[in-house]
């Protein structure tokens, strides 16, 4: 609803310098992803991001932050 009413927002980085699809991807969140990919132009920019530990966007799919419930592994 955030990014719907304030499309902005898609560019904030929060103070780990982590765009919304860091969070979205680490915290596996494919409603949040789907919608930043329909987003053709944004997407290009955020996807090239780093962090302010130096990770990128794939680098953030980190196994530590999923539950019991969720699949696992690389593939995924």
């Amino acid at each position: 609803m955030i990014l719907k009413e304030h499309p902005q927002a898609l560019e904030y980085k929060n103070s780990k310098k982590q765009n919304i699809l860091h969070e979205a991807v680490k915290y596996r969140q494919k409603e949040i992803f789907d919608y930043v990919i329909t987003k053709k132009v944004p997407m290009l920019r955020l996807v090239r991001r780093i962090d302010a530990k130096g990770y990128t966007v794939l680098q953030c799919a980190d196994t530590k932050h999923y539950t019991i419930r969720t699949r696992s592994g690389p593939a995924y």
